[in-house]
């Protein structure tokens, strides 16, 4: 009787913890399953600090200008909005872009990748990139960098910051001006170079000759010595904010979804993304990700890293609980078969048979 009762152990947790899961989790279950899909874009970010300071910003435009320099002294120069490249001028040429990056660029598809990573990444991102240049040997090779950016913020508390709409350009701004919230422009300039051979091993390899941080034109902290979404500590919290179409009417909400320091893989400042919501609640609209392919000279292991961000930060506590709950059914139901269907024991070996086998050996 005992043995027969210790077998509802297993499914007694197993029951459990689906129970728990569905419990705890039902809203995104539900709308996981009944919900409806928009395609969706990280059009602002709100960088959660210390409340108590009211020092949170809110960043709804990033822009870019990039100045490389050539070993023969070639110019290539471009602009980008929000980390979208918007114009390229390559030798006082101006590049079409009509037709895509990869077009413009000769079809290369490596060196578009590195062009839209160097706006759009940290400083290691560029780092990487003069250090591959400095092992070419022509003149085509990259020797300088320089790259300012601009950084539109509305700072103030976490909580009026929270409270945004968009405006007739479709930009996430504050619904108040006021509540303590004021509009600021964060301007970071940086400077890569292999010029100076001396210098750069002085440097123990650092590419970065200089780094400048403004705000409004005042020198700022430089915690990392990073660009603006990249120079925060780990203690804030970067929550994405996403837009989306539904019914002729766009929505921005402030995702749930939140990132300690650095900014989501998976959800980049103005990349696309998708949106989950009732179709008679879209104000309630969840943050998901899109699976998708590799973009043309993307690595592997950066793809991956983004699928594995998209399962793990959405979907990872109910995983966890019915996971748990099926390996506790199954330990159950291998239990059950050893009781249920027992192993035929051997009959015992006569001693007269044990005594020949002791004497052949």
């Amino acid at each position: 009787m005992k043995k027969h009762l210790l077998l509802l152990i297993f499914p007694a947790i197993s029951l459990f913890l689906f129970v728990s899961g569905y419990w705890l989790f039902s809203d995104w279950i539900k709308l996981a399953i009944s919900g409806e899909t928009a395609d969706a874009r990280i059009e602002a970010i709100l960088f959660d600090r210390d409340q108590s300071e009211q020092n949170s910003s809110l960043l709804y435009r990033l822009e870019h200008e990039i100045v490389m320099t050539r070993a023969s002294g070639d110019l290539l120069k471009l602009t980008a909005l929000n980390n979208q490249i918007t114009a390229i001028t390559e030798d006082g040429r101006a590049l079409d872009l009509s037709e895509g990056l990869i077009a413009a660029v000769g079809g290369n598809e490596v060196f578009a990748n590195d062009l839209q990573q160097l706006v759009s990444s940290a400083k290691d991102r560029t780092q990487w990139f003069m250090l591959r240049q400095s092992r070419i040997e022509d003149d085509t090779r990259f020797v300088r960098l320089e790259k300012v950016e601009f950084a539109y913020l509305a700072n103030g508390p976490t909580e009026s910051l929270a409270l945004f709409e968009l405006d007739e350009n479709d930009v996430v701004r504050p619904t108040s001006a006021g509540d303590g919230i004021s509009m600021q422009t964060v301007t970071t300039q940086a400077i890569f170079s292999s010029e100076d051979v001396e210098a750069l091993a002085e440097r123990k390899g650092d590419f970065m000759e200089g780094f400048t941080i403004f705000l409004d034109e005042k020198p700022m902290e430089e915690n990392k010595r990073e660009f603006y979404i990249f120079n925060d500590p780990y203690s804030t919290i970067q929550y994405p904010i996403f837009v989306f179409e539904h019914q002729d009417s766009k929505y921005a909400i402030l995702s749930d979804l939140g990132k300690h320091g650095d900014p989501f893989l998976a959800f980049p400042y103005y990349a696309d993304a998708g949106a989950l919501f009732y179709e008679d609640q879209p104000t309630k609209a969840i943050l998901i990700g899109e699976i998708v392919a590799p973009e043309p000279g993307e690595k592997y292991l950066n793809w991956f890293s983004k699928i594995s961000e998209i399962v793990m930060t959405r979907w990872i506590y109910p995983g966890m609980f019915f996971i748990c709950a099926l390996l506790a059914m199954l330990v159950g139901g291998i239990f059950a078969s050893f009781l249920l269907f027992p192993v035929k024991k051997l009959p015992p070996v006569p001693e007269d048979d044990k005594t020949e086998e002791v004497a052949e050996k």
